[in-house]
């Protein structure tokens, strides 16, 4: 007989939280609806050698604040469960750790903000501030004045491939954000079951001990919504949730992964048996480096698999609204990819190889990759030309390889293709 964990079967759209066994009360909305309406608040500070870093990307992703929808109305389900389900399903797929819907109240619009026509519904995203590395990791120096500061970053390209989502569907959507908002944030995240109101006007997350951010998209694309959390889920990290109720990630596991050393990651790789070489043989001198060209969506992109896949090569990443959306962040960031390096650095800080590397995969695991290993990189293993046909010199000496699992959920889900 198989047995297969509780996750097998969690609807995707619930996220990895258990929020959907947490009691409601609607007595709240009233509550809320007779505060007054509050000021806007400003963006985190960020310093350290990462602070430049966060704030520029920060910035680059809201400029996706705004924007206009398609011009043709997508064929979106009539019921508001399904369109609510597609949002969340969408927002976790890009790793958002929770996920609520509410209606906007007059009063959520801020003080001397003007009420966006026909915004009716607000999408609120929730993710939580990254763990500093271990003390004594290099890594802690650079991200330790960041945290908040990448986690409004992180909140901010998730919303934006989520507004954008919702634009490609052919209804509007604006990102509000810290330091650019015309709505009360903090309003919208009891409303939408997310947070309870601390005494003094702050929020408390259930699930969620340290810091969080939050963005909210307000749009026209009318949306089941949820309720908000009754007094009573301030006590949810009890025994269901450390075993795992629900199918969610349990407390205990993510007890698990907050113990480990900060360079590993929440896999046991360093349990893995390592070999100084591949086990499949690799004969380095006599495995030719090969042209960008000889890549294969390149190849499909030149007609070398056929028409249709040359056809479908061009449109391909175009097809559904989120990756159309996506797109649109990928190629914004592009232009950065590369830059300045420092024209001198510490090696009597930096000398320790070992100690470098520690660091490097702390900060990867920082800013959310799942797995990062690091390797020399063999000749072969570099391209020889570039699609115009131009030589790539051999520039560099390591690689630092970082992998996001897509996870069984998202995979169990696809059509197979």
């Amino acid at each position: 007989m198989l047995f297969h964990h509780a996750s097998k079967n969690r609807p995707f759209h619930l996220g990895t939280y258990p929020m959907e066994v947490l009691p409601r009360d609607d007595s709240v909305v009233a509550a809320e609806a007779a505060q007054p309406p509050a000021g806007p608040t400003e963006a985190a500070a960020a310093g350290g050698a990462l602070g430049p870093a966060v704030l520029h990307y920060r910035e680059l992703f809201a400029g996706f604040a705004e924007g206009g929808p398609a011009a043709e109305t997508a064929p979106v389900p009539a019921r508001l469960d399904r369109r609510a389900e597609d949002i969340k399903g969408c927002s976790y797929f890009m790793d958002a750790d929770q996920v609520g819907i509410c209606r906007i109240p007059e009063n959520a619009w801020l003080e001397g903000s003007e009420a966006l026509e026909g915004h009716s519904h607000a999408v609120v995203i929730l993710v939580a501030c990254p763990a500093l590395p271990d003390r004594g990791n290099l890594a802690r120096a650079w991200v330790e004045d960041a945290v908040a500061a990448t986690a409004e970053m992180r909140v901010l390209e998730i919303a934006g491939c989520t507004a954008g989502h919702i634009r490609q569907m052919g209804f509007e959507a604006r990102i509000h954000h810290a330091g650019d908002e015309g709505l009360d944030r903090k309003r919208l995240a009891v409303l939408a079951g997310l947070c309870l109101r601390r005494q003094g006007g702050g929020l408390l997350n259930p699930y969620i001990e340290g810091g969080f951010a939050l963005a909210v998209i307000s749009t026209n694309y009318e949306l089941e919504c949820d309720s908000p959390l009754a007094p009573g889920a301030a006590g949810a990290r009890n025994r269901a949730y450390r075993k795992g109720i629900a199918g969610a990630v349990s407390g205990r596991e993510r007890a698990r992964r907050a113990r480990r050393k900060s360079h590993w990651s929440r896999y046991p790789m360093e349990q893995v048996r390592r070999v100084d070489r591949p086990t499949t043989l690799i004969i380095d001198e006599e495995v030719p480096r090969v042209p960008q060209r000889a890549a294969f969506f390149t190849r499909a992109a030149k007609g070398d698999l056929g028409e249709k896949s040359r056809r479908e090569r061009a449109r391909f990443a175009f097809k559904h609204p989120l990756s159309f959306s996506q797109l649109q962040l990928i190629r914004a960031m592009v232009p950065h990819q590369d830059g300045e390096t420092a024209s001198e650095w510490d090696r009597d800080h930096y000398g320790d190889p070992a100690a470098n590397a520690r660091a490097v995969k702390a900060l990867s695991y920082f800013l959310g990759s799942d797995l990062t290993g690091i390797c020399e990189i063999p000749r072969y293993a570099w391209f020889s030309h570039r699609e115009d046909g131009s030589p790539i010199e051999m520039y560099h000496r390591y690689a630092v390889v970082m992998l996001i699992d897509q996870g069984y959920d998202t995979v169990e889900r696809t059509v197979g293709c």
